[in-house]
């Protein structure tokens, strides 16, 4: 199960395992150790053991999820994040761990996990259609933890509350903001590329 009732349950078994595991061994005293030295230690082995584990379920680093779960395939080129109501997608600049990002969507730890899911570390543009709250909101989870070169925009700061808090996220992640103007060429690694049509 998802959400905190899931991380609840996966430590509860964890917990349960690691009381359980070293009753399962044999009771025989050991020469030069008292009887329950054996079983003290086997405890500590299956505790930390299982506590590795239950990092690796809940943290899922993204090189151990992409060898339990396949995703993403090699060679991705764009990803259509799930972020509810609202648009993010994610294009791949050649480099593992880098994507421009265009819009966010509007939850935060959604944006957040679905790069984290593809091991993005590096977002070297940011890329917002328009300033509605289910294409920007989700902006505070692309920057969380990235290094995130530039957030662009459009030149029509239309709603003026969400255009304001996307500057104010941006300055305070201390990012800077772009417009697009028309006719605007720009690349991001070796295979991508685009052109402004119009802001």
């Amino acid at each position: 199960p998802g959400g905190w009732f899931g991380v609840a349950t996966v430590a509860l078994a964890t917990l349960a395992a690691c009381w359980v595991a070293p009753l399962l061994l044999p009771r025989r005293a050991e020469s030069g150790r008292p009887p329950g030295a054996r079983r003290r230690w086997a405890r500590a082995v299956v505790t930390g053991v299982l506590l590795v584990v239950l990092l690796g379920v809940l943290l899922r680093p993204p090189q151990l999820a992409r060898i339990a779960t396949g995703w993403p395939p090699p060679g991705w080129r764009l990803v259509m994040c799930d972020v509810g109501q609202g648009d993010m997608l994610a294009l791949s600049t050649g480099a593992p761990d880098s994507a421009v990002v265009i819009d966010t969507g509007p939850d935060p730890d959604a944006a957040d996990r679905c790069l984290r899911e593809l091991g993005i570390t590096t977002v070297p543009l940011l890329l917002l259609t328009h300033f509605h709250a289910d294409h920007v909101e989700g902006v505070p989870g692309v920057l969380r933890g990235r290094q995130v070169g530039a957030v662009e925009g459009t030149v029509l700061d239309d709603p003026p509350g969400e255009a304001a808090r996307v500057t104010a996220w941006a300055a305070g992640a201390g990012v800077p903001l772009l417009r697009a103007g028309r006719g605007e060429r720009r690349s991001a690694g070796a295979e991508l590329s685009w052109d402004v049509v119009s802001p």
